[in-house]
């Protein structure tokens, strides 16, 4: 700063040191002399100044005049003239008598200072021409025009007030820096009155009297413009103001639901004040302090920091973006990294460029701060040898600079807080809009494009690519910041040491492409990370959704084999090699500025006459040190944009990915005329890709589907029936030809998918509620009983994916969603065979058939049985994806006797006068059947949505997330400590002592150096320069090489181990935990845990602890060097410590509770995300695209509350502590300044000694403080993974003392004794007292009502279920007794919900690797599914989609059943096996396995057809076994169960007609 007295004449020189003579020159002339506009405005003998040549220590009048009165009253008349009119034309708000009564206040305090403003005016114009010698500069031109200046602004203030006291939410920020810089120009103006008027003299008594009092009024006016306008003590306004009374139906509104919404954040209303230092937070950290902060504790967000308008902002502008890509010829690939950046500037930029103009005022203030220190020590020095008081100047003159040094402190502290709070809000902005651009995108995805990418895929762009960017923008500045720093560092540097400094800049120069080439390595590494880390998260989620089959066929190990080696063998070892590249980016950016002041040193030793000395030595070193500051952040920063970088690309692919083609159906808008076309097909030929080697899924379409019809969708599994309900839909590409719907769609997907809700909301799905219509779908579905069994009713949550709910359950809550809807059109895909035949029946009598409540709509339903055909209006068949000619209705298909009329009447259940009966039945049926009148509910609002999403998740029954409170456990810390190992740990923190001790000592051999040139000769001794340059390199060497030392065993030794451990225990543990607490955990709960927590430990953990362990080292180092020198100082360090410990602990009560609801909260965004992702054609044919995009922003809103005041927190305690370090270099250097113009002892070595280590020092604890709260904050994901990681397990996964023999069992015979069990503690029991024996060899069939039993029987014989009394035995064996590994493998079951994960064919047949290529290609044939090896060149190693999505449901099934057989066990379940299967391939698969397995079967079956030729057959009853024979006995037996469940299917039909 003093170097600027050479550039602009009079500044600067004066002010900080001695004042040359010539400098004043032009001002001790004559003021015409000048200028003529001089002479007019100034006509002071001591000219524009700034500093008076003849009073001490002062601003000349016309300086003052024009900088501190007339310029900011310009600038406040300005600003008026801008906001004032939209002020005025803004909305009146309702104002309470007290907030009446402030502003009348505020009226009388702004009146009063514009009336003495004009006294002022008006006496300087009339003094103008009566006041002469040095008084006469009071009454100049520029003081008259900056009266009457002021006079306007304070008129302007008096109406800025007025306005935005009635229209704002808070006081007028300009009008409160108004009256605040009155507070620090009036006393300085004040002075030079005094100085120049004579004591008693009119113009004293007339312009200090004023200015007192306008001084004191301003006081007044901040005090009350600082106040809250929005007082609330009951709305009581004016006569004259009734126009602002609030109507009282709204206030009771509102007062009717204070629950409801969060209460609003109080930084709306907060005034600037507040705001600059953020005592806006007090009332929550107060809260904190008190007890646990919870989420009913949060604010709502801030006025447009809603999700919506976030996400409506980036997506416009990447719309736009992409569109002017391609007009100008270049392909999105190519240019997709530079949209998003361009995207993401332009919808969230506003506040993060504002950022930058604080951060350029931080940065100037950092270089002030030392110049100004600089200054000081002058002052000092000057008392020191002056020989007089003339010669030494006023004491005003250290009291003035140590004022300005602490704002200078404070100002600096309140820009960078300022900063780091608009890029969070920035950060935070991105983030959600992203987030929410994700979920959209996701959406509207097409087929090709959502096989592509995993679901962990999608997790992982939602849970780390998108959370990178706040952490980015938090410091994106930093690289042109850093860049400026460095040029300020090396201009400052040559004007200390010339030439010389150029050597550094070549040295920088040469060190740029090693940095570059060890970016762009870690750049690859970044990529190839977040590669690997989707796989795993990918490979995760499947596991997840897995678990039951992982379970049911012991595949624990095999699966954990496949993710620990993409963990183990992939991750880690890039993790290593990330933190070895870190570790190699600290090292050139520590060595980098020892490298530049090592050459500069030399070079200047080398070349210059002047002896290198401590003036020259310790600010060269000073400004290498912050030289060293933005080199070692920009290393960070680089990298940590090189890793966004990756991210950038990876979300610019996603959004530019294919989506769902808009023309692949022509949508005609309203309901078709009666008999009009609903549907119809030309010549339409769909696909499921665009890649060419993919065969058209369908081809050459042409049908017609009128309105009201039934028409039935006929074929074999892999014809294509699912595929063209997709076209109907619209979710496949259409190749050629057209398709056009007229009316609104419902659809029904194979096995019905549901949400994690309740039943209600599962059914009402975006609708509003009506009671009526409601309970009519209800009964039409059969759901009464079911409902009246769960606890809850209808309000019940079914769980994730609707795993709480059986099969058939969950098929009726989603046929009863499609008749609450009320659509047109309706698309049910197999809505039958998930369902009891009875159930079937009633579905068909209420629903489907021509009785049932949708008779009068467009039904299209696939079907798998043949006895419901002649009620249809229309029969079509495909094969293979092409439309039979054989349509039309039953008695013409029957008529034309091709393929269908020989598969129906294969499988007819009933002799031709039987169904000519059915068939007159129907048909008087139909003609019998009034209209139906189905209502369709009105959609949802907005609003409604979001309230009722909010209100689900406080209610939710679901089992809350596990989540702390209070401090982190000392045991936290120990088991991360012994996870990393102790010996690391305590060598990783000797490496950052012994760094520190060779940092200090290569400071200490330049202090030698610099004392050693001061005496005398020793310059021109190159002995002592080579001596010390040696000593100096060493050091410096060394402790280059110490920095990247620590970070090197953190990250290849410490962070390894530690991840390893924690990653893999919590694994395994989940891995065992038993499976109904997979169905009461929401998968992205789990998800969260393993992407976003396990990423904390591996990455965001390590890098805080070594900020936390280099900061704190660095102060014991500082602490050690001050105590040293200066013995006293440890008296302030004391107090200090202990204020700071107060305010950290006052700091963490409520930040680690802020950290752990913002963990927490995020859970149900992943939730509802991969709920989205598993029915998203439900979701889009039913048209709810746009719900469950306001209910996942919802959740993102609910999420954001969390997260704002816990970044929010950081900056309230950073400004305080800051604060409190300003405070304490403001007590020590005034207390110093004190005791030199006492004549105390104090040289300006050792003031200069004492402030430079206390402004390091308070540095250095604000970021050990910081750093300590940041571990604390990030601990608590270790802590998350511990409570997880601890949660009750299965019973033992294998016994070695009771394990069963290798060919266990032999026989397959099967008892269970008096067996009893529930899902869990405290719900009722699902099988009472089961006894049943079963033989070697026997087949057994097992049927009964819906919820009768029949899956929990499956359960408890593998242990999923244990039991709660009697016992299940095998062979003899009591399988209680057995390790779960050994029962379970011993066994073979398809399951109800065909499971298939990403992979190969191959993988999913035999995840175990034990059975060759000829096992598994004899079971497909078997399970009559060789063409999937045969008609592909991959054969076995055939790809499977995740989900098994490639494949149609009836595949699925199919390949569950070739698992099952390849592994030939002795008892072979299966759970309702065949219900996606057409009858003819349930026929044959059931004849495989009467031939091909000889053990014992157990088979659970709605069809009842399929277990007819069972041996024997187990009737259930509420979970009793009602009846167990042969099913000859039992048909012939009327009274019995199952002969009615028989009776209901029409089997007794079919057997009595053959008996006959």
């Amino acid at each position: 700063m003093a170097d600027l007295g050479a550039w602009v004449p009079g500044f600067g020189t004066s002010f900080w040191f001695e004042t040359p003579a010539h400098v004043y020159d032009a001002v001790l002339k004559p003021a015409d002399a000048s200028s003529p506009v001089g002479s007019l405005l100034c006509d002071s003998a001591e000219g524009w100044g700034p500093m008076s040549p003849t009073r001490d220590f002062d601003l000349t009048p016309c300086f003052q005049a024009l900088v501190l009165w007339f310029l900011p009253a310009l600038a406040f008349c300005v600003v008026t003239l801008v906001s004032l009119p939209f002020w005025l034309s803004s909305e009146r708000k309702p104002r309470s008598e007290s907030s009446m009564h402030l502003l009348y206040e505020k009226d009388g305090m702004a009146g009063a200072i514009a009336g003495l403003g004009f006294v002022e005016f008006v006496v300087l114009i009339g003094l103008r021409s009566h006041v002469h010698g040095g008084a006469s500069a009071l009454t100049g031109g520029v003081q008259v025009l900056a009266a009457g200046a002021m006079f306007l602004a304070y008129v302007a203030a008096f109406f800025l007030q007025r306005a935005m006291h009635m229209r704002a939410r808070h006081g007028s920020d300009a009008a409160i820096l108004l009256w605040s810089l009155h507070m620090f120009t009036g006393p300085i103006r004040l002075r030079t009155i005094l100085q120049l008027a004579e004591p008693g003299s009119a113009i004293q008594l007339l312009t200090v009297i004023p200015l007192c009092m306008r001084l004191l009024f301003a006081l007044f006016a901040l005090c009350l413009e600082c106040c809250d306008v929005e007082i609330e003590d009951g709305i009581a306004l004016p006569d004259d103001d009734e126009d602002l009374l609030v109507d009282e139906g709204a206030v009771d509104i509102t007062a009717q639901e204070p629950d409801e919404q969060p209460q609003e954040s109080p930084v709306e209303t907060a005034n600037l004040f507040s705001r600059l230092v953020f005592h806006w937070m007090q009332p929550l950290m107060s809260l904190g302090a008190k007890r646990y902060l919870t989420e009913a504790d949060m604010w709502a967000l801030p006025h447009g920091e809603d999700t919506e308008r976030l996400s409506d902002a980036f997506q416009t502008r990447w719309i736009a973006g992409a569109h002017a890509s391609l007009e100008q010829g270049r392909p999105l690939s190519e240019t997709g990294r530079a949209r998003f950046w361009h995207t993401l500037l332009g919808a969230f930029g506003r506040p993060f460029l504002i950022a930058a103009i604080f951060k350029v005022a931080q940065d100037v203030l950092a270089f002030v701060q030392p110049q100004l220190l600089r200054a000081l020590l002058a002052f000092v020095g000057r008392w020191e040898t002056a020989d007089g008081p003339e010669a030494r100047g006023t004491p005003l003159r250290g009291f003035v600079l140590v004022g300005l040094l602490f704002l200078t402190a404070m100002l600096q502290t309140m820009s960078l807080h300022q900063y780091f709070q608009l890029v969070s809000m920035a950060g935070m902005r991105a983030r959600a809009g992203i987030v929410s651009a994700i979920f959209r995108k996701s959406l509207r995805l097409s087929n090709q494009a959502r096989s592509e990418r995993r679901t962990g895929d999608l997790v992982n762009l939602m849970s780390v690519d998108a959370n990178r960017l706040p952490d980015f923008v938090m410091y994106a500045h930093i690289l042109w910041s850093a860049v400026f720093q460095i040029t300020i560092a090396f201009v400052s540097l040559y004007n200390l040491l010339g030439w010389s400094a150029f050597v550094g800049i070549a040295i920088m120069v040469v060190s740029v492409p090693l940095n570059t080439a060890l970016a762009h390595y870690l750049r690859q590494l970044s990529a190839q990370q977040m590669k690997v880390r989707d796989k795993r998260t990918g490979l995760m989620n499947e596991i997840v959704l897995n678990i039951k089959s992982i379970k049911l066929f012991a595949w624990e190990e095999a699966f954990t084999r496949r993710l620990l080696k993409v963990r183990n063998d992939e991750e880690l070892p890039l993790l290593r090699n990330i933190g070895m590249a870190s570790a190699g980016f600290n090292f050139f950016w520590q060595a980098i500025p020892f490298f530049v002041s090592l050459g500069t040193f030399v070079t200047f030793s080398a070349t210059s006459t002047q002896p290198l000395t401590a003036d020259i030595v310790f600010p060269a070193l000073s400004l290498y040190q912050l030289l060293n500051f933005p080199l070692s952040m920009l290393a960070g920063i680089v990298s940590m944009f090189l890793q966004t970088q990756v991210s950038a690309e990876r979300l610019a692919s996603f959004f530019d990915a294919e989506e769902l083609d808009g023309r692949a159906r022509r949508l005609k808008a309203g309901v078709p005329p009666p008999n009009g076309e609903a549907v119809r097909f030309r010549g339409a030929t769909f696909t499921w890709s665009l890649d060419e080697s993919t065969t058209p899924a369908l081809r050459d379409l042409d049908l017609t589907i009128r309105r009201g019809e039934l028409v039935a969708l006929l074929g074999r599994v892999g014809d294509g029936k699912s595929s063209l309900l997709s076209a109907v839909l619209g979710d496949m590409v259409r190749l050629r030809g057209r398709i056009t719907v007229q009316g609104e769609v419902a659809y029904f997907s194979q096995g019905g998918w549901c949400m994690g809700a309740t039943v209600r909301d599962n059914i009402l799905f975006g609708r509003a509620y009506d009671e009526a219509h409601y309970q009519q779908c209800l009964e039409a579905c059969a759901l009464g009983p079911d409902l009246a069994i769960l606890e809850h009713g209808d309000l019940t949550e079914i769980g994730e994916r609707g795993v709480s709910l059986s099969g058939g359950q969950r098929a009726r809550v989603a046929l009863a969603r499609a008749c609450y809807a009320g659509a047109d059109i309706y698309l049910l895909d197999d809505p039958l065979a998930a369902v009891d035949a009875h159930v079937g029946a009633h579905l068909w009598e209420h629903v489907l058939g021509p009785r049932g409540m949708l008779r009068d709509k467009t039904r299209v339903l696939t079907l798998n049985a043949v006895s419901y055909l002649p009620q249809c209006d229309k029969i079509v068949t495909l094969r293979q994806g092409t439309l039979l000619p054989e349509q039309g209705t039953f008695e013409e298909v029957m008529a034309m006797k091709g393929d269908v009329y020989r598969i129906i009447s294969s499988l007819r259940s009933d002799e031709d006068e039987v169904q000519a009966h059915k068939q007159q039945e129907a048909q008087a049926a139909h003609e019998a059947a009034a209209p139906s009148d189905v209502p369709r509910p009105r959609a949802l609002a907005k609003a409604e949505l979001k309230r009722e999403t909010l209100r689900h998740l406080r209610e939710s029954q679901a089992p809350k997330e596990l989540q702390e409170t209070g401090s982190v456990q000392w045991r936290v810390y120990q088991r991360y400590i012994h996870s990393a190992s102790a010996l690391g740990v305590v060598l990783f923190f000797v490496a950052h002592i012994v760094t520190q001790a060779f940092t200090v000592a290569r400071d200490v051999v330049l202090k030698q150096w610099s004392a050693a040139n001061a005496e005398p000769g020793a310059a021109e001794n190159p002995h002592v320069a080579r001596h010390y340059l040696t000593l100096y390199a060493a050091m410096g060497l060394l402790t280059s090489v110490g920095v990247c030392v620590a970070p090197m065993i953190l990250y290849v030794w410490l962070v390894l181990s530690s991840a390893r451990r924690f990653h893999d225990g919590l694994f395994l543990s989940v891995l065992r935990y038993p499976l109904q607490w997979f169905e009461t955990t929401p998968t992205g709960r789990l998800l969260n845990l393993f992407s976003r927590d396990i990423s904390v430990i591996d990455e965001v953990l390590p890098r805080v602890i070594q900020g936390m362990t280099r900061s704190s080292v660095v102060v014991l180092g500082v602490l050690c060097v001050v105590t040293y020198s200066v013995p006293a100082f440890l008296l302030a360090v004391v107090p200090l410590a202990m204020a700071y410990r107060a305010v950290m602990r006052y700091y963490l009560a409520s930040s680690r509770e802020l950290k752990r609801i913002d963990a927490v909260s995020k859970s149900p965004i992943f939730t509802w995300f991969q709920e989205s992702l598993g029915g998203l054609s439900t979701i889009r044919a039913f048209g709810q695209a746009h719900a469950f995009t306001d209910a996942f922003e919802a959740r993102v809103d609910r999420n954001q509350m969390c997260y704002f005041p816990a970044v929010t927190c950081n900056r309230w305690l950073a400004v305080r502590i800051e604060c409190l370090g300003s405070v304490v270099i403001l007590l020590a250097s005034t207390l110093a300044v004190i005791i030199v113009v006492t004549g105390g002892r104090m040289s300006a070595g050792l003031l200069g000694l004492m402030l430079s280590q206390a402004l390091s020092t308070t540095q250095s604890l604000n970021w050990a403080v910081r750093s300590a709260s940041e571990v604390e904050q990030n601990i608590v994901s270790v802590e998350r993974v511990l409570s997880y990681a601890g949660l009750p397990q299965e019973r033992p996964y294998t016994i070695e003392s009771t394990a069963p023999p290798a060919d266990w069992p032999a026989r397959g015979e099967v008892e269970f004794r008096d067996y009893s069990t529930r899902y869990r503690e405290g719900l009722d029991l699902v099988l009472r007292n089961v006894s049943f024996t079963s033989r070697a060899g026997e087949r057994i069939g097992v049927c009964g009502r819906t919820g009768a039993g029949k899956s929990s029987l499956t359960l408890a014989l593998f242990r999923i279920l244990e039991a709660e009394s009697g016992s299940i035995w095998i062979d003899g064996v009591n399988i209680a007794s057995l390790g779960l590994h050994e029962l379970r493998q011993a066994m073979a079951i398809i399951p109800q919900d065909p499971q298939l994960w990403h992979g190969t064919l191959r993988q999913n047949l035999d995840p175990l690797v034990h059975y060759s290529d000829t096992e598994l290609y004899r079971a497909l044939e078997q399970a009559r599914l060789a063409h999937l090896v045969d008609d592909h060149e991959d054969g076995l190693e055939r790809p499977v989609a995740e989900g098994g999505t490639n494949f149609s449901a009836g595949q699925r099934q199919l390949i569950c059943i070739a698992r099952a057989l390849v592994r030939q066990s002795r008892i072979l379940v299966l759970d309702e096996a065949t219900s996606s299967i057409d009858l003819e391939t349930d026929a044959l698969i059931q004849q495989i396995v009467r031939q091909e397995f000889t053990g014992t079967s157990i088979t659970i079956a709605h069809r009842l057809a399929t277990i007819m030729d069972s041996d024997r057959v187990l009737v259930l009853s509420q979970g009793e076994v009602a009846e167990f024979d042969t099913p000859a006995n039992l048909l012939d037996r009327p009274s019995s169960l199952f002969y009615a469940l028989a009776k209901e299917s029409g089997l007794v039909d079919r057997r009595n007609s053959q008996l006959l």
